[in-house]
Order: C-alpha cells, then structure tokens, then sequence
C-alpha cells in the first residue's frame, strides 16, 4: 500500500455541451431497405431505440465525427477537435 495520502479532486464541475444537425435519408437510416411504407418522423425514434439509442447510433452509423463538443467552466468555454 501507498505512503502517500490519497489525493482529493478540487472541488470543480465542467459543462459538456454536445451539438450536432445532421440530415438522413430514408435509405441512410433503413440501410436493408427495411423502412415502413410511408416513413413519418415518428418511426425514427423506434429505429433509434432498436439500434441502441442515440449514443449507439452516433458511433454505429459514423455521425460522431459530425459533432460539435464544447467543454466549459465559469469562466470560458473551449471546443473539443
């Protein structure tokens, strides 16, 4: 065991704000040709929900390189490369 006494974090919180306005096509979001007869926007968040949830499909379907991540304090904001 460690001689040294555990460090304690400072009492600090970062904001993390994430942003994206990405646009899909029926056949973008229903790749196996799958899609309903007349797709409606409330059929999209049933795929979402399939597919694993909007954190999954971000990743899964390659749309976190379109995102735009902020993290910020009191004092100022930075984006995230």
């Amino acid at each position: 065991m460690s001689d040294q006494p555990k460090r304690v974090p400072p009492k600090k919180s970062f904001g993390f704000s994430i942003s994206a306005e990405l646009s899909l096509d029926v056949e973008e979001i229903w790749p196996d040709g799958d899609w309903p007869e007349d797709p409606t926007v409330d059929d999209v968040p049933k795929v979402i929900a399939q597919c694993g949830g909007k954190m999954r499909i971000l990743h899964d379907w390659d749309l976190d390189s379109d995102l735009d991540l902020t993290v910020s304090d009191e004092k100022e904001a930075r984006n995230v490369p």
